[in-house]
C-alpha cells in the first residue's frame, strides 16, 4: 500500500471525527490486518510507502502550530518495537526533495502530494527531513528508501501510466515496482552457468545463459495464464455463492481488476541467484572492477534473453494487449538498450547481438509482457540450492554450531557445559559452496578462498553500491539488497551511502 493520499494527522475532514487521525493510525490498521492473514502457517508480508513531501512522513510544525512531542511519524513509528510489526516501510524520495536536501535548501511538505491544487503546504528544511530519515535507518534499518522519480523515469510500465500501469508501490522486499497486479518470480541459478569452477580453466556460458533466460521468459508468461485460470475458478466460485450480489460486489471487483491487471499486462519478475557463489567460482572478488564488471556483463545478458524471448513470443502469441511503441520510445530503460550490444570478450567472438536491433524488432511486433526482470533476496529458494540468495556476496564462510547432548548419546565430545548442566558440543558449518571449493581444490586453508576477505562482513559499502547501481540499469523493475555495516558505523557514512546510490 501506499499511504499517500491518506489525509495528514489533525486535517478537517467532514464528518464527527472533525479531525483525520492520520497516516500512523492507518499503519497499524493495515499491519495488523496482515498479521491477522495466514495460509499454510505461513503470515502474510507487506510494504507501506509514503511520500517524503507527506506532512505525515517526517513531523515538522507549521509556522505558529504548537509542537506535540506525542505526535509519531512514518519515519520513526517502529522505534517503538509493538507497533507495525506486519510490515516494512519505505519513504518515496523525490529528486525534488534529495536536491533540496544535498544543498541544504528548504522543500515543501503538501497533500495532495501529487496535485498542483494543494490544500496543506509547510515549507521544511529538507535537511532535517533527511537526518531524521537516516537516523532511523541507522537505528533499526528502516525505512527503506525509493528513489521515485528514478523509478517512474526507468520503468516501461509507467509508460502506460494512462492505462492503469502506474507504480504506486512496491511488493514487501522492494524489487518490483507496480500497481494493482501481483509479484510473479522466476530464477536462474548462475552458478549452473560456471564451467570448471574453482579452477584456473573456470569461465561463464554466457551463450547458454541467454538461450535459456529466452526459455524462462517463456515459461514466466506461463505463470501468468495459470494465474488467469486461478482467477477465473475464483471467480466462479465467487458467482456461486450464496450471499446477495450487493455484498460480493466488492469482492468481485477486487478479484476482476487483478485479472484485468494480469491479462493486458502479464507482468513477470524474472531473476538470478547465487551472484556471490558465482564470482567465486570464477575466481573473481566480489567487491572488485572485476567483480562488478562480471556482474554487469551476466545482467546485460539477462536482459538480453528475456527480451529476446519476450519478443519472439509477441510474434506467435501476440504483445500484451496494452502495447504501444509510441508511448515507450522516450523511457530511459529503453534508451539504454538500444546502445548497448552482447559483444564483450567473455561472449567469445560469438555474432554481436545489438540492441537497436532487438528494440527495432520490439517496436514492430511489440512484447508479450509490460515489465520483465528483477533480483529477489531469493532467501528460501538459495537454501534449497545451497548457494548465496540474489545478488548478495556470501555472509559468512563458515559458523560454529552447538548441537545440545542427549544423556543417551554416547562418545560425544563435550565442548562445553551450560549453566543448567546442559552439555553441548559445538562444530564448524561450513557453506556448501565452500566445501566444493575444498574438494576441487584440496585445500582447507579458507584465507586461500575466493571468499575470504569478499563476505558480507568484509565488503565496504562503495562497491556494494557501485555493483547493485551496475545490476540495476539493465532492469525493469528493481534489486532487493542488503549492506552489511559493522555495529559501530556513523549515521554520516548511512548518509553518503544512500546520496551515492542516488547519484
Amino acid at each position: 500500500f501506499d499511504l499517500s493520499n491518506l489525509r495528514p494527522t489533525n486535517t478537517p475532514v467532514t464528518n464527527a471525527a472533525r479531525t483525520s487521525t492520520g497516516v500512523p493510525t492507518w499503519m497499524e490498521r493495515y499491519s495488523n490486518s496482515t498479521r491477522e492473514v495466514a495460509q499454510k502457517g505461513r503470515r502474510g508480508a507487506l510494504m507501506l510507502t509514503l511520500s517524503v513531501h507527506h506532512p505525515d512522513c517526517v513531523y515538522v510544525p507549521r509556522e505558529g502550530e504548537k509542537h506535540d512531542p506525542t505526535r509519531s511519524d512514518f519515519v520513526s513509528i517502529k522505534r517503538d518495537k509493538t507497533k507495525v510489526t506486519g510490515a516494512n516501510i519505505s519513504v518515496r524520495l523525490s529528486d525534488e526533495f534529495m536536491q533540496a536536501a544535498t544543498s541544504g535548501n528548504k522543500f515543501q511538505q503538501r497533500w495532495p502530494v501529487d496535485l498542483a491544487d494543494t490544500k496543506f503546504t509547510n515549507q521544511v528544511d529538507a535537511s532535517y527531513v533527511w537526518d531524521k530519515i537516516v537516523e532511523n535507518a541507522h537505528f533499526m534499518a528502516e525505512p527503506g528508501l525509493l528513489f521515485w522519480d528514478n523509478i517512474l523515469r526507468n520503468s516501461p510500465a509507467d509508460c502506460y501510466a494512462d492505462v492503469g500501469f502506474r507504480t504506486t508501490s512496491t511488493n514487501p522486499c522492494s524489487e518490483i515496482c507496480m500497481s494493482t497486479d501481483s509479484c510473479r518470480l522466476l530464477l536462474l541459478n548462475l552458478l549452473s552457468y560456471v564451467k570448471e569452477p574453482f579452477t584456473d580453466k573456470a569461465y561463464f556460458d554466457y551463450a547458454l545463459f541467454y538461450h535459456h533466460a529466452q526459455l524462462a521468459q517463456r515459461l514466466m508468461d506461463d505463470l501468468v495464464e495459470l494465474e488467469l485460470e486461478a482467477i477465473d475458478r475464483i471467480l466462479a466460485k465467487i458467482d456461486k455463492d450464496p450471499e446477495p450480489a450487493h455484498l460480493k460486489q466488492v469482492e468481485l471487483g477486487v478479484w476482476k481488476q487483478l485479472r484485468q491487471s494480469a491479462e493486458q499486462g502479464r507482468r513477470t519478475g524474472l531473476g538470478i541467484t547465487a551472484m556471490g557463489d558465482t564470482l567465486a567460482a570464477l575466481g573473481v572478488p566480489y567487491s572488485s572492477e572485476d567483480g562488478i564488471r562480471t556482474a554487469e556483463q551476466i545482467y546485460r545478458t539477462l536482459k538480453f534473453g528475456a527480451y529476446r524471448g519476450s519478443v519472439d513470443m509477441a510474434k506467435t502469441r501476440g504483445p500484451f494487449p496494452v502495447f504501444s511503441a509510441d508511448k515507450e520510445k522516450d523511457c530511459e530503460f529503453f534508451k539504454r538498450f538500444k546502445s548497448e550490444s552482447l559483444d564483450f570478450p567473455e561472449w567469445n567472438g560469438r555474432e554481436k547481438v545489438s540492441g537497436a536491433e532487438l528494440i527495432k524488432d520490439m517496436w514492430i511486433h511489440g512484447r508479450r509482457n509490460i515489465a520483465l526482470l528483477t533480483t529477489a533476496p531469493t532467501g528460501s529458494v538459495s537454501i534449497m540450492t545451497q548457494t548465496t540468495g540474489g545478488i548478495e556476496p556470501l555472509f559468512k564462510i563458515s559458523y560454529v554450531r552447538n548441537r545440545k547432548i542427549n544423556p543417551s548419546d554416547s562418545g560425544a565430545q563435550v565442548s562445553f557445559t551450560d549453566q543448567n548442566g546442559d552439555r553441548w558440543q559445538s562444530f564448524e558449518v561450513y557453506h556448501e559452496q565452500v566445501k566444493n571449493w575444498m574438494k576441487v581444490t584440496g585445500s582447507n586453508d579458507l584465507t586461500k578462498s575466493p571468499w575470504y576477505g569478499q563476505c558480507a562482513e568484509d565488503i565496504h559499502w562503495e562497491p556494494r553500491v557501485r555493483l547493485q547501481a551496475a545490476a540495476t540499469r539493465h532492469l525493469d523493475h528493481a534489486v532487493s539488497s542488503t549492506i552489511n555495516l559493522p555495529e559501530d558505523t556513523p549515521v554520516s557514512t548511512v548518509r553518503s551511502i544512500y546520496e551515492a546510490a542516488w547519484a
